[in-house]
């Protein structure tokens, strides 16, 4: 399967070489399992390089495109939040507007309402869902990077906290996990 095989409507600029870009089997069987097809949550628990942030953007690309909906990208290190943020905007700066926040736990950070991608830590979004900003009912999809930090047992317990507390507070977001491989990837 193909890049240019998925469709990929409003994208063609981004993806301009999608023609030549062969997906890699994690890739082929997220998409058959209808990661794009879908509302579903999805744990995308796979080898380093095999593909998974391209995943996870095009399911955040299509619900800013399609679904009008802002995304929120989660990582455990501010120097990540730094790296993914430069390279959102590097890509997808022409179609979306790409912001940050990895500080000030205390602050709803209301500026950043104005952005259809919100890279954070892991920290910030563990602290943003307590202050009940009004923009964060607008989030259709949240990414969290490197999900196994779950089963740590000093950070886990927050990041799962943080992501029920999101969900209660908007029933209606996505989440997409991601992950190298887990063994208990279906819990």
């Amino acid at each position: 399967m193909k890049l240019s095989d998925l469709n990929l409507k409003g994208l063609e600029s981004v993806f301009v070489d999608a023609n030549d870009v062969e997906l890699f089997p994690p890739q082929e069987e997220a998409i058959r399992a209808g990661l794009l097809d879908t509302n579903k949550n999805f744990v995308i628990a796979s080898p380093t390089a095999s593909g998974k942030t391209l995943l996870a953007e095009l399911v955040m690309l299509k619900s800013i495109l399609h679904a009008s909906g802002k995304c929120l990208y989660a990582v455990p290190l501010n120097a990540l939040a730094y790296e993914k943020y430069q390279n959102f905007k590097a890509k997808y700066g022409g179609i979306a507007k790409v912001g940050i926040s990895t500080g000030d736990y205390e602050s709803s950070s209301r500026y950043l309402e104005r952005y259809a991608i919100v890279i954070l830590t892991c920290e910030k979004l563990e602290s943003l869902p307590r202050l009940k900003p009004a923009w964060f009912r607008q989030i259709s999809v949240v990414v969290v990077d490197e999900v196994h930090v779950l089963g740590d047992e000093k950070r886990g317990p927050r990041l799962e906290g943080a992501m029920a507390r999101f969900m209660s507070f908007n029933p209606r977001v996505r989440f997409i996990a991601r992950s190298a491989p887990i063994p208990n990837a279906e819990e």
